[in-house]
């Protein structure tokens, strides 16, 4: 899992931003593999920031089409084409 990310927060950036900032770049360096669950709770935990800013992040990497949620069961991280 991601162990070395840490939130930078900047004044102009929201701290979802911030959050899917981060989440893309463990996608890009592979710290985040496809299929992986992508859990709230560790994930707010780790980024020291609440579930609802994590969620928000999680449904912009859907939107991205880099995850896909799922009904009770968190959200997964799609296989990308390169």
């Amino acid at each position: 899992m991601i162990q070395d990310l840490k939130l930078e927060v900047n004044e102009q950036i929201s701290l979802t931003d911030v959050v899917f900032e981060n989440l893309c770049w463990a996608i890009l360096k592979g710290d985040l593999l496809p299929g992986e669950r992508l859990r709230e709770v560790p994930l707010a935990n780790q980024f020291n920031a609440s579930r609802t800013y994590v969620r928000k992040a999680i449904r912009k990497l859907e939107l991205e089409g880099l995850a896909f949620l799922m009904s009770k069961c968190g959200a997964q991280l799609l296989h990308i084409r390169r």
